[in-house]
């Protein structure tokens, strides 16, 4: 992650991604995980589409492989609370509706807690359009 090649990047994130998928423990290291995501990239703040891409999908892994560990709350609404907004760029919506739907479908979670902490997220937003790809998504959901 300390390469300045967005391809190196992409890359490292998707071994962690599929290094959590391996074990199926996703649970065990959400928090370090969100923890390590935001610092390497400021606080979820990325230019490159490619590299939040792959952010979004290493979250996810965690989430879908989640294993026995409970999903970290905490780390499940830094989650949210950093990407939500993100509905809004269309090159990012589909990632974001799959870490949505994958924080939803986590045991500990449930959807409840997902669209509660999004409706905060979507008080604070102001796009249209990021309103109405999260109406969408809880259609879908």
């Amino acid at each position: 992650m300390g390469s300045a090649n967005w391809q190196v990047k992409v890359d490292a994130l998707t071994a962690i991604g599929d290094k959590v998928k391996g074990c199926n423990e996703g649970g065990l290291y959400s928090a370090p995980l969100v923890i390590y995501l935001s610092a390497k990239t400021s606080s979820f703040k990325l230019s490159n589409i490619n590299i939040l891409k792959a952010v979004i999908q290493t979250a996810c892994m965690a989430a879908q492989y989640v294993g026995t560990e409970p999903f970290n709350k905490s780390a499940a609404w830094e989650l949210i609370k950093a990407l939500g907004d993100k509905l809004s760029d269309k090159k990012t919506k589909e990632p974001v509706c799959q870490l949505l739907t994958a924080l939803s479908s986590v045991a500990n979670l449930k959807p409840a807690f997902v669209v509660r902490r999004m409706k905060v997220v979507m008080d604070k937003t102001k796009a249209p359009v990021a309103h109405q790809h999260y109406l969408e998504w809880l259609k879908v959901s």
